[in-house]
């Protein structure tokens, strides 16, 4: 938490580090800080985390976990490999349709006056608004899930900081929009699915 990110680090590893952060918001901000940590083209996260945690009641499930790495910025580049006990990702950066523009005109001109916020603030900050869906939303916002808080000690659990949310009057239209838009792109492909193989079973008759 010493080092402010500015994208400069090739490869990190974080190995049974963020389970032993002792608050849920700051495990949020570790994911965002090393998000930021990363280079914007090839930078790579290796995180070890306790399957125990991942599959914790305020976690849910491996695929809760990566939607929630997801909302972060992160994409897997490679399978998750599991031990009886441990869970190992390999992950990259998705900066599509981050504005990068913050860090380079900022960093260039030794000026962050633009922002009262640090720079690796508004980056994850961009990140998060890009990638964040309304389930991923619902079940790690202290806003709108208050009962996270009621993790004991020996609870894992993750809350994203209230900072790196999108402004609230534009949450729920902006988060709905995005997944009545998913919906409709697996609906069209599941049409498309289904009319290849009526086909195929007309011919086959």
């Amino acid at each position: 938490f010493e080092i402010e990110p500015i994208q400069h680090y090739d490869v990190v590893v974080c190995s049974m580090v963020i389970n032993c952060v002792p608050e849920p918001v700051k495990r949020g901000e570790m994911l965002a800080r090393l998000f930021t940590h990363l280079k914007v083209s090839d930078g790579v996260l290796l995180l070890v985390l306790p399957i125990r945690c991942i599959q914790s009641k305020f976690i849910g499930s491996f695929d809760s976990f990566d939607k929630l790495l997801q909302s972060f910025g992160f994409i897997q580049l490679l399978p998750i490999k599991t031990t009886p006990r441990l869970a190992f990702y390999v992950l990259g950066c998705n900066h599509n349709q981050i504005d990068h523009t913050i860090y380079s005109k900022s960093l260039n001109q030794n000026d962050s006056a633009t922002s009262k916020d640090p720079l690796w603030m508004q980056v994850s900050r961009a990140s998060v608004s890009k990638h964040i869906d309304i389930g991923t939303l619902t079940r790690f916002s202290l806003g709108l899930n208050p009962s996270i808080t009621s993790a004991g000690p020996n609870e894992f659990s993750v809350i994203i900081p209230s900072w790196l949310l999108p402004e609230p009057a534009h949450n729920d239209k902006e988060l709905k929009h995005k997944d009545v838009n998913k919906k409709n792109k697996e609906k069209k492909k599941n049409k498309r699915v289904m009319n290849s193989n009526q086909k195929l079973s007309k011919k086959s008759t």
